[in-house]
């Protein structure tokens, strides 16, 4: 039983198949199938770190672009290093604003936010260009430097600087134009000076020459009365009238017929005593179209003797009951909606919401009457 138990032991320690490395030897290559080749992890992570590349948004490179050119246009006025790099004179005691003959025109960062290139023009002598080129260039790793300080970028990029001719050859091409402008212009001159009596004698024929013509219309205001647009006025005041007084008759019937539908859902038989607001209010827009008949037949486009007075007559008469009229529709259809809906519960309110309304009402009244008062106003200029 013993030599079992020792035996199923070391099966369990040693296994029965032989290990890889006693049946192949260190000469013998071992063949993996496709499925199972080895891979090598690190020789492909680095291949896909070199292939992909992250680029940024284009609004981003943008953003980057204008904060390093303003950084570094700073850096070119302030930083003595760079002052000394551009002008090595101002290191001996030169006037150190001369640096600012050193300009960045343009600057340029990649997608990827790896590479900028600042673009340098540069207003001085060849020597003077050659040095300032050459200063930047050499300070290249601590204009990155102090960029990475001033703009806590997470990976400051490396920095080129490129010398920019075009704003030099902008001004060799305006110094051109306008050499040729200036010899144009002495051709010019010398083939009209050829025949100066000529000139002479026809600025001789006519002496009025630089004399300026001007003829002015007059126009004489004693004559203009303003009757002619008398008639607009006084039909403004008819429309006036109609649709500022119906405005409020429709505000005051959807405002309480709203009240009146949903009360008549609980309590039904309350309907027709609550139709009080709207009734009232539908007899706003009747008072403004009394006023607007009222001024609409007292113009007479045959007769001549209607004035600017009476224009502006029919215009207030209009104003006055309209707005009125608009004023007590608002009023009818709150006071309403909340008086119909309290009825329902409470009775004993119907008198005092009738109170209400009558009051409301009356503010349309006073329009009604001084809009006939007016426009009877006209009527009398007439008349006189």
């Amino acid at each position: 039983m013993t030599n079992v138990l020792h035996a199923h032991q070391s099966h369990l320690l040693f296994p029965l198949h032989p290990p890889i490395s006693a049946v192949y030897s260190k000469t013998q290559a071992f063949h993996f199938p496709q499925s199972m080749a080895p891979v090598n992890l690190r020789t492909n992570l680095s291949v896909r770190r070199r292939s992909v590349k992250c680029m940024a948004n284009p609004r981003r490179v943008k953003m980057v672009a204008k904060q390093i050119m303003r950084e570094l246009s700073d850096m070119l006025l302030t930083d003595t290093v760079l002052q000394h790099a551009v002008l090595p004179e101002a290191a001996l005691g030169a006037d150190r604003y001369l640096s600012s003959l050193t300009t960045i025109s343009d600057v340029e960062v990649s997608n990827d936010l790896q590479i900028v290139k600042v673009y340098v023009s540069v207003f001085g002598d060849d020597r003077g260009k050659d040095v300032a080129i050459a200063g930047l260039k050499s300070k290249a790793k601590y204009v990155r430097s102090e960029l990475g300080k001033r703009m806590k970028l997470r990976l400051t990029p490396e920095v080129r600087f490129i010398e920019d001719e075009s704003m030099e050859r902008g001004s060799r091409v305006i110094a051109i134009l306008d050499k040729i402008k200036a010899e144009k212009g002495s051709e010019g001159g010398s083939e009209t000076s050829d025949s100066p009596e000529d000139d002479q004698d026809w600025g001789e024929d006519d002496p009025d020459d630089d004399i300026i013509y001007i003829q002015i219309a007059s126009f004489d205001m004693s004559t203009f009365s303003g009757d002619e647009t008398a008639p607009f006025f006084g039909f403004l005041g008819a429309a006036a009238a109609l649709v500022f007084s119906c405005m409020g008759a429709a505000y005051g019937t959807a405002k309480s017929g709203v009240g009146v539908a949903s009360m008549g859902v609980m309590r039904p038989e309350l309907v027709m005593k609550s139709i009080v607001p709207v009734v009232m209010a539908g007899v706003l827009g009747i008072y403004g179209l009394i006023i607007a008949v009222i001024i609409s037949t007292g113009i007479n486009p045959k007769a001549k003797s209607y004035y600017l007075f009476d224009g502006y007559a029919h215009l207030s008469s209009g104003l006055a009951c309209g707005l009125a009229g608009l004023s007590a529709g608002m009023a009818i259809g709150i006071v309403g909606d909340a008086g119909v809906r309290a009825n329902a519960q409470q009775p004993k309110l119907f008198v005092g919401m009738i109170l209400i309304l009558i009051f409301a009402e009356a503010l349309a009244l006073y329009g009604l009457i001084v809009g006939i008062i007016l426009s009877s106003r006209a009527g009398q200029s007439r008349a006189e």
